[in-house]
């Protein structure tokens, strides 16, 4: 990355790419949503951002997530990106509409 890059920002990193993570685990909040774990494949996470998935009955499925990173490795840091461990909250999303192995995808930054 050039220093203008640095300077400015940059839509070229490989946090511009879309975002793609393996789901390693699966919890339920009732009222809140399905909490998944895993690891990122590709770009870039925050909360807020819409998510998608083909549920375990077929249908696509797109949401709204809560990003939880570890304070203890990622002190501050309020963005996963690639190579990360990551939680997140799908809002509005059962535990029974998740299999482990599903890929959670999101639109590139």
């Amino acid at each position: 990355m050039g220093f203008l890059d640095k300077l400015f920002g940059s839509k070229n990193g490989p946090e511009a790419a879309a975002f793609v993570m393996r789901v390693e685990m699966i919890f339920g909040i009732t009222g809140r949503g399905a909490v998944v774990t895993g690891k990122v494949d590709a770009g870039a996470i925050s909360s807020g951002d819409t998510v998608y998935f083909t549920s375990s009955r077929g249908e696509r499925k797109t949401c709204l997530v809560d990003l939880q990173l570890g304070e203890k490795t990622h002190p501050g840091v309020k963005t996963a990106t690639a190579g990360m461990n990551a939680g997140l909250l799908l809002r509005g999303v059962e535990k029974e509409e998740l299999t482990e192995g599903v890929m959670i995808f999101g639109a590139p930054r």
